[in-house]
């Protein structure tokens, strides 16, 4: 639908030209981080993905389905090395008894792998439970197919030279 798509597309390449900072907190306010481990992912997330890009599937993700997801690998000091999208339609979330949330992902091959939170950044859309974003496409759906039919129909009036088919005349007033 070239309304939606229009939308993610403002969205999505928006999103990924704002310049992102790490910070540390400090006992009295905040300050730039720029040495940190995590610092270097909001330029280079991985080898083959540039920050930009990433930013902007990520914002791609949350527009289409209200979620994005990312698996966090760690190298043995346990710092973050790198962020590897996953397609949020692969994802279930589940909640342990404590509350906390872990992912189960189902890959290609249909092996599935649950992940503590603490593996996952999950950015998420408007929420009701705060726990997973709620699909903007889903939730208008029926807008979007309304605006779908609509344009449909005045596609066919134009082909016929914006002409009624027919015309219904009365003696009478209506």
């Amino acid at each position: 639908c070239p309304p939606v798509f229009a939308a993610v597309k403002v969205h999505s390449e928006t999103i990924s030209q704002l310049p992102v900072h790490l910070y540390r907190r400090l006992d009295q306010g905040k300050e730039r981080a720029p040495k940190h481990p995590a610092a270097r992912l909001l330029k280079n997330p991985n080898a083959w993905t540039t920050g930009v890009d990433f930013r902007k599937q990520a914002m791609v993700d949350i527009c289409l389905h209200g979620n994005a997801y990312c698996w966090i690998g760690r190298n043995t000091k346990q710092e973050p090395v790198e962020l590897r999208r996953i397609d949020p339609t692969a994802v279930t979330i589940e909640t342990k008894e404590s509350g906390e949330p872990a992912y189960k992902v189902t890959t290609k091959n249909g092996a599935q792998k649950v992940y503590p939170f603490t593996e996952i950044l999950h950015f998420k859309g408007p929420s009701k439970d705060g726990l997973k974003g709620e699909s903007p496409v889903e939730v208008g759906k029926k807008a979007i197919a309304l605006a779908m039919t609509l344009e449909n129909y005045a596609l066919n009036l134009f082909e016929n030279g914006a002409r009624p088919s027919g015309v219904i005349e009365t003696k009478s007033n209506l």
